[in-house]
Formats: structure tokens, sequence, C-alpha cells
């Protein structure tokens, strides 16, 4: 009854947006996103894109979308109250970037490499790979514009300002224009790929590999450079890349490195806190590892460590505010917690056997009566339903990597129950965006 109730709310919602149709010709009338923007949405990590369908056109069914790329090459858009299949996008390449969405427009990319390694096409042709981005209509799936960058696309898309950026395997920063795919500017930032999703902020994109960058979303100007190799604790230990895509919010930069000791081969991160406008480092916290993205939300910062815990540190100083452990008896973790978010007061961090709910304020975990089924690997959360999927790759000799089918699936914590599921031919190990239009 109480799901029946959710769910009646939600389409009572939906039924007040005004009948509005938010064609090509009038996107670029509609008022932009003041807030940061980043992977997977926000620097909570939400996947939640609120508004990016724009006004609901008069009879428009769909309001509530799920977007997810998946390793078969296809872009797949479901409604989020039923699982009902809405459209799919062939781009006949293992698309391993996360859809974002602005706007009307789910923009995609493809990469002919994979961790070090070329993929190969679905006919087992290396050479047949080319690799593109895409902006697809967000209700149809129509093509928008489609282009060829020249160069693997090496990160997820982030659309800010106009523009859509994006890393590459030479260590370029790419800029298209969010309206017809034209290249807006191309800025070289590093020596290898650029394969963690910028963040954008005030008009101003955010990425790197041993240095972090700042440039302009207009021109592709270095605003300024941070340089992140280089001794620290005394000289005893070496950053050497930043290891996951940052985090923009409230004036400050949020990191995660690795490095090593000298000398040694240890595994230890960082988690370093620059001022925005400056790069300045105003603290940083050693670690053994993040093992996902930091997430930032109520001025907190919450990592998940390769030692077995998750960590929240004052976003302003830095400073250990308290630390869950993850590795129990009922949650065998292995290596940390792979993703996570935070919502509704809460902290979600994915464990070996599931999903783990923490109150953000205390560390104290919060039970459910039902734990999350294992194939729910990669996770939005929206309205207190989890979105998902999993992506199991197998490494043959050949070291061309290869997926099994694993499903995709909407499912409700509170009381246990999936409320929708679907396979497709490869798995989903990018992440997902649900997007809505506005209120």
């Amino acid at each position: 009854m109480a799901r029946a109730t959710r769910i009646f709310g939600v389409l009572l919602s939906f039924a007040l947006i005004p009948p509005a149709a938010l064609g090509a010709d009038e996107a670029e009338k509609a008022p932009r996103a003041d807030g940061p923007v980043m992977f997977r949405a926000d620097a909570a990590r939400t996947g939640h894109y609120p508004g990016a369908l724009g006004k609901a056109a008069p009879g428009q069914k769909h309001t509530r979308i799920v977007y997810a790329s998946s390793t078969d090459g296809h872009v797949y858009a479901w409604d989020a109250m039923t699982g009902d299949a809405i459209w799919n996008y062939d781009l006949h390449c293992k698309v391993l970037s996360c859809p974002a969405v602005a706007r009307g427009v789910v923009y995609v990319g493809t990469c002919s490499r994979y961790e070090g390694r070329r993929a190969k096409a679905r006919d087992g042709s290396p050479d047949s790979v080319t690799p593109c981005v895409a902006a697809l209509d967000a209700l149809t799936g129509a093509v928008r514009w489609k282009v060829d960058p020249g160069r693997p696309v090496t990160s997820s898309l982030v659309p800010a300002e106009g523009t859509v950026c994006l890393g590459t395997d030479d260590g370029y920063l790419y800029a298209l224009n969010a309206e017809d795919g034209r290249r807006r500017w191309e800025t070289k930032i590093a020596d290898r790929p650029l394969e963690h999703c910028p963040a954008a902020a005030n008009g101003v994109f955010y990425s790197g590999v041993k240095d972090l960058c700042a440039l302009s979303a207009k021109t592709g100007e270095i605003l300024w450079s941070t340089g992140l190799d280089h001794p620290t604790r005394g000289g005893e230990y070496n950053i050497s890349a930043i290891t996951f895509a940052p985090a923009a919010v409230e004036g400050m930069v949020y990191v995660t490195t690795s490095g090593t000791l000298l000398g040694g081969t240890t595994r230890y991160n960082e988690v370093v806190a620059l001022e925005a406008k400056t790069g300045r480092q105003v603290w940083a916290k050693r670690g053994s590892g993040a093992s996902a993205a930091a997430a930032v939300a109520g001025g907190i910062v919450y990592v998940p460590s390769y030692d077995d815990w998750l960590y929240a540190l004052s976003a302003a100083s830095g400073q250990e505010l308290w630390k869950a452990r993850l590795d129990r008896p009922d949650i065998v973790l292995g290596g940390g917690g792979r993703m996570l978010l935070v919502a509704d007061g809460a902290v979600y961090v994915q464990c070996a056997l599931g999903l783990l709910k923490l109150e953000a304020r205390t560390g104290r975990e919060l039970s459910w009566s039902v734990r999350p089924p294992r194939e729910l690997d990669v996770f939005s959360l929206v309205d207190g339903v989890l979105y998902g999927g999993a992506c199991q790759i197998n490494w043959p000799l050949d070291g061309v990597p290869t997926s099994a089918s694993r499903p995709f699936l909407a499912f409700d914590p509170a009381d246990g129950e999936t409320l929708w599921r679907v396979t497709d031919k490869g798995g989903f190990a990018s992440g997902c965006a649900v997007a809505e239009g506005m209120p």
C-alpha cells in the first residue's frame, strides 16, 4: 500500500507540470542550470537530473525516464515507473561512459580502448571501431547530432554552459557545441588519457591526471594548473595521478589521488581540497586508496577506502567526522566500497553483498528489511527507488574484455521488492541517469 501511495503521489506531481513542449528551437531560450554539473549529475553522485526533460508536451506519456548505456553498444531509455522500453539506440561499439542529460538531450560517447586495451566492435574487428559522441533526443532517441572527435573518448561527458566537455585518449580536454556538435575548443592538459569525467561549475571545467587544471568553458583557456605529482609527508610519499572524477561545489574542488611509497609499491591515496578560483590547496587527508569517486553533500566529503572503511570528512577542514567499518560478517566487502551516493540524509555505499545505508551526519547504520539484489551494481536513487544494473567483465587470453548478460532493475529498499527488471545482451558498467520534467 505504501508503494502504491508513493507512486500515485509521483504521478500526481507530474500531472501538474504545465503542458508546454520544449522543442529544439526553444532549447536555447530555456534557462541554464546555475548549479555545478559533474559525473553522475552532481557532487552527491545521485545520478538524478531534475528538469532535464523540459516541460511536458500535451499527452506526453513518459515524464520520468531512466537512461543507461550498455556494453552491447546500445543506449537504453525506460519509463522509470514501469520499466517499459521507450527507445534504444545502437552505437555499434561498447559504451563505457555514463549518459548525461540536459535540456531534453542525452549525451553519450564511445571509446575504442578499455583500461589500456583496444576494444573490438561486435563483429570482432578492432579496426571497425570508430569513436563518436552522440546527442540523442531524450524522449524519442532521434539523433540530434553525432560526431567523430578523431580520437578515442575516454571519459563520460559533462554538458554545461552550452558546451559538452569530455576527456580523450591523448590527454586533451575536448569541447563541443551542445546544440550541433561543432568543435568549440581542445586543450591538452595531460600526457596520458583523461579517463575521469570533468567537473563543471561557474563557467569552469576541472580535469587532469597529475595536474588538476581549471579551464574556461567558453575558450578552453587554462586558468590555473596545480601540480599533484610531488613528494608529500616529508618526502615519504609520491602522488602519481588523480584516481576518480573530481567534485566542484561551493567554491571548492575535491579530488582523490593515488601514489606509492618512494621506492616501494604500497598503495595509498589522498583526498585533496583546492580553492576553485586559484587552485590553492586547502587541505589533504591521507588514506589507503579511494575505491570510488568522493561524494560531497551538506558540508561533508564521503570517501570509501580500500582499507574497508567509509570516511566522512569536513569539507571545510578535512577533519575526520566519523568513519564506518564496511567488512562486517554480513557485508563481506573485499576491497572497499565501489560506489556511493548521498541522498535524503543518508549515504548509500556499495558492498560485495549489496548496499549499506548510513545516516549521513553520524554514520549510524540504517537497516532495511531486505537488502537489494546483487545485480544492483552501479546505481542511482530517486524518491526512494534505486535504479541500477551490473556488468560482469571476462578477460580472455587476447586481452579484449567481454561481458556477460546482466539485468537492469528498479528496486524498492523499503519493502525489498523489485519493481521492474530488464535484461540486455551485455551489461551496465558505467551507471545510469534518471531524468524528469520541470515542475
